[in-house]
């Protein structure tokens, strides 16, 4: 299910944090890995589905846990 792991942030303050994503009831660790808010710290995961999409789950609270698909 995961797919892309490139680092889109920037600055020196970038980092690759992990955040949970749940997923009707299941809990899943991804990687973040893209700075959505531009701060340059990586706060979304984009995950590559098997269809061929993409979906971005974001944490804006920066509490570990996705708050926004």
């Amino acid at each position: 299910m995961y797919d892309d792991t490139t680092d889109h942030a920037t600055g020196s303050g970038s980092h690759e944090d992990e955040m949970t994503v749940t997923v009707q009831g299941e809990d899943y660790e991804v990687q973040e890995n893209y700075d959505l808010d531009h701060d340059g710290h990586n706060d979304t995961a984009v995950i590559q589905t098997d269809d061929g999409g993409a979906v971005a789950f974001t944490d804006s609270d920066h509490d570990g846990h996705a708050d926004v698909a």
